[in-house]
């Protein structure tokens, strides 16, 4: 015999050995060979030879003996009578130590040990299964060869592929590897399908490809085509995979084309079912990590009609998280989409059902999600569906959270991640009443008590919201905050080194009253309850929107006690097509908002504050302090850079201006604007195109008051001290370079 090593790998060991390592095969009368040893590998004894003779007779005992390779000592087989063959020498000692059985679907046999790929098992099931009955305290792997694999064979759709606690499972084999850093996961496609049933008929798949398990790994796999669409509770959710407790690793993984079955209708007078949850995956307790991942075209079902409330699509379209935690690292999500809402089908009043939420992942957890160095694109939530009563009723609100819907109690943390052209569904039409509003969140929704977000070194380009709904009453609102939306009762969102460009909010529909266009082109903002907004270094381009070009910013009750800031901001070329080019403060509260070291250029509105709007609508209302910024090239045909509303009804509170760079100056229209020590010169910016720092001529450098920088809240620096004063300007530069402060975002050297 000749040709390359081979591997074997039985009882635990791995032994890389030449063939030369081999024991001659005995000859024909029955004699075994001799065990050939080698002193660079393991030897294996020879096959006893196989006996010639009459089956009256019995064979010469094989001659196979052990070969004295290192760590040799291995016994060979005995002949048997009658034209048996004679028995395999067995493998010989040392070689790395550990726990691996292999799988080779096509060449496999069940029957064998799974110790090379000569002996491979054919199916995973069964290695698995051999893996869990070694119990080896050091854990195992199953290696498996390219190839599609199957849960069962015989239809049934409760069959999963069910992981075991240390026993990882490696796909991307192409069936000569000897070391796992061998194989190559993109070129050797593993499949794990649910497609059990007849091919491309997605009504007959598994409800589950894969169950999860404490303490182990899949890595390397595309796993696809599960339905989660039965009646059971643990048939509803998780196409792909459904992960109840423990800590569960997802490496070199690709999902695709999981999903979740529709809602029931239960009939006359109740609340029709949601979708299913998680097309691709469902966790309802434990720890998941996903690692250099994938997940792709998964998605959630539509919400059950009814006659009173249609039900809700199903959320997170590729991931939903119930109970636990979430950490997601290097991984894309693309093409993930929620279900639609169902229409409600009474005669007078009802609401529709709204889309799912969580385009890509839907968190609702007490748990933390960590999303990092990730990429989200066109992901998508459903429509809200239309409530068919002639007389009232509400269309449903299209689903919130494109890419990510947030839901607190838990934390949240954002960070290296890019998210592109995701959007929310449309609201819902009403056939006698108000038309649905369009999803809110076009990138992602943060909602809930007690949240606690962080979005840090991120970039939001081109979310959009959904437009609002028809109505015979009140049209819909299109839907609000571009890329993010934040409704939080007594948290804190922190958005910090960070890009938000050419981000949009769906139309207002029509109807007796027409509903109104979206609000908050990149962020929209609603708190209460104590909630602090923290902006920091955070550049805001050419976003649009009705109100608050770039952000629109709330507080909901007087008592509120909401704080914001912003500091080393930029906005440039974003619009409003009425009021607030950049940003729009509609302030009801008790604390404050403070804007410092901001730059604001070519900022538009149609009506009123090219640059900034601010309205406050009671005595208890927070300051406004704009401080150290430069407001220059803003245009709208009323207060082109600022403009506070003097009236009764808004401008209640006073606006403090002082430090600034204000084309035109600071003019105190309202007695509420205090304009302090500020300059009207050009500020010479590098380019006022590409480059909005300043030149080295600038007038506005050393010209801000330093003792005006706020406190590093979003800890630019990462020493933990968030009582300093702002450390670092916009790129990371130290924020004061001469005898004091610069004006805008950036400090000269």
């Amino acid at each position: 015999m000749r040709g390359d090593g081979i591997v074997s790998l039985r009882s635990g060991l791995l032994v890389v050995v030449s063939l030369a390592a081999f024991a001659a095969c005995g000859d024909d009368d029955g004699t075994g060979g001799a065990g050939a040893g080698d002193t660079s590998s393991t030897g294996i004894g020879g096959s006893g030879g196989r006996s010639t003779a009459s089956t009256t007779s019995t064979g010469t005992q094989a001659q196979g003996g052990g070969g004295n390779g290192t760590g040799g000592n291995a016994e060979g087989g005995s002949g048997q009578g009658g034209n048996a063959e004679g028995g395999s020498g067995g493998a010989g000692g040392g070689g790395p130590e550990g726990c691996v059985y292999l799988v080779d679907g096509a060449n496999g046999d069940d029957g064998l040990d799974g110790g090379s790929w000569l002996t491979a098992k054919a199916t995973v099931s069964a290695a698995l299964d051999a893996a869990v009955a070694e119990n080896d305290p050091n854990g195992c792997q199953v290696w498996v060869r390219a190839g599609t694999y199957l849960p069962t064979t015989d239809g049934d759709r409760t069959k999963s592929f069910q992981l075991r606690p240390n026993v990882a499972l490696y796909g991307g084999f192409d069936g000569t590897e000897s070391l796992l850093e061998d194989r190559d996961v993109l070129a050797n496609v593993t499949i794990l399908s649910g497609d059990i049933g007849v091919p491309g008929n997605n009504g007959d798949n598994s409800y589950h490809v894969i169950l999860g398990a404490d303490a182990t790994r899949l890595d390397g796999f595309t796993v696809r085509d599960g339905r989660a669409d039965g009646t059971g509770l643990n048939q509803l959710n998780g196409g792909g995979l459904y992960h109840l407790a423990g800590d569960l690793v997802i490496a070199n993984c690709r999902f695709e084309m999981n999903s979740t079955g529709n809602g029931v209708s239960d009939g006359p007078g109740t609340v029709g079912q949601w979708g299913g949850y998680g097309g691709a995956i469902y966790q309802g307790g434990g720890t998941i990590t996903i690692e250099s991942s994938e997940l792709v075209s998964n998605f959630t079902g539509n919400g059950g009609s009814d006659t009173q409330i249609g039900g809700d699509g199903g959320p997170g379209g590729a991931i939903a998280t119930q109970a636990g935690s979430l950490t997601i690292d290097g991984s894309s999500f693309v093409g993930n989409a929620t279900g639609n809402g169902a229409n409600s089908q009474q005669a007078s009043g009802g609401i529709g059902g709204s889309g799912g939420f969580g385009g890509a992942i839907a968190f609702y957890s007490s748990g933390t999600l960590i999303v990092t160095n990730s990429y989200f694109t066109q992901n998508t939530t459903g429509n809200g569906a239309t409530c068919m009563a002639t007389s009232g009723g509400i269309g449903g609100s299209g689903g919130y959270g494109g890419a990510i819907a947030f839901i607190a109690p838990g934390t949240l943390s954002i960070q290296g991640t890019d998210f592109f052209d995701n959007t929310t569904g449309n609201g819902g039409p009403s056939n006698g009443g108000i038309g649905g509003q369009g999803g809110v969140g076009g990138a992602l929704s943060i909602q809930g008590n007690g949240a606690v977000a962080a979005v840090r070194t991120s970039t939001f380009t081109s979310n959009e919201t959904g437009d609002g709904a028809t109505g015979v009453t009140i049209g819909g609102q299109g839907g609000t905050g571009g890329a993010i939306f934040s409704s939080v009762q007594s948290g804190q969102v922190t958005i910090a080194e960070s890009l938000l460009e050419q981000n949009g909010v769906g139309a207002g529909a029509f109807g007796n009253a027409a509903g109104g266009p979206g609000v908050g082109g990149a962020i929209h903002h609603a708190a209460s309850g104590n909630t602090d907004l923290v902006i920091a270094s955070v550049s805001f381009v050419e976003n649009t929107a009705l109100l608050g070009g770039a952000i629109f910013f709330q507080t909901s009750s007087a008592t509120a006690g909401s704080e914001t800031t912003i500091v080393n901001a930029v906005f440039q070329g974003n619009q409003a097509t009425n009021e607030g080019g950049a940003i729009l403060f509609n302030g009801n509260g008790v604390s404050a908002f403070t804007i410092a070291n901001a730059t604001f250029e070519g900022n538009a509105a149609g009506v009123f504050g090219g640059g900034i709007i601010y309205r406050s609508f009671s005595s208890g209302s927070p300051p406004l302090s704009l401080s150290n910024s430069i407001l220059w090239n803003n245009t709208a045909p009323q207060g082109p850079q600022l403009w506070y509303p003097d009236s009764a009804v808004m401008g209640q509170a006073p606006l403090s201006v002082d430090d600034n760079d204000i084309q035109g100056g600071c003019t105190a229209a309202n007695p509420r604007i205090v304009c302090g020590t500020n300059l009207n010169v050009d500020p010479l910016f590098e380019d006022v195109m590409t480059d909005l720092s300043l030149s080295a001529s600038s007038p506005a450098k050393n010209q801000g008051d330093t003792a005006l920088l706020p406190p590093d809240l979003a800890d630019l620096d990462g020493d933990a001290d968030v009582t300093e004063s702002t450390p670092l300007d916009r790129l990371g530069a130290p924020r004061v370079a001469g005898v004091s402060v610069d004006m805008g975002a950036y400090e000269a050297p």
